[in-house]
């Protein structure tokens, strides 16, 4: 590598060096494919589910131990 200056912190690199670093950079793999629409429904509203029921579990914590425990007997079949 070139050497860099005392007040810099940017390596130099030289054109060696940079065609093996954009070589690098160009072979990584595609990008991920993003989620459909219904993952995001279904993503949405466990997470509103979620967010209702350790809201109810502060006011009523027997209520929401409750509907949790059959949410988990529904889930389960």
């Amino acid at each position: 590598m070139a050497r860099r200056t005392d007040r810099s912190m940017r390596l130099l690199l030289t054109t060696t060096e940079t065609r093996t670093m954009r070589s690098i950079i160009k072979n990584k793999a595609g990008r991920p494919a993003s989620m459909s629409t219904g993952k995001r429904v279904l993503c949405a509203i466990g997470a509103a589910v979620l967010s209702a029921l350790v809201a109810l579990g502060a006011i009523q914590p027997e209520l929401a131990l409750t509907i949790a425990e059959w949410a988990g007997l529904v889930l389960a079949f």
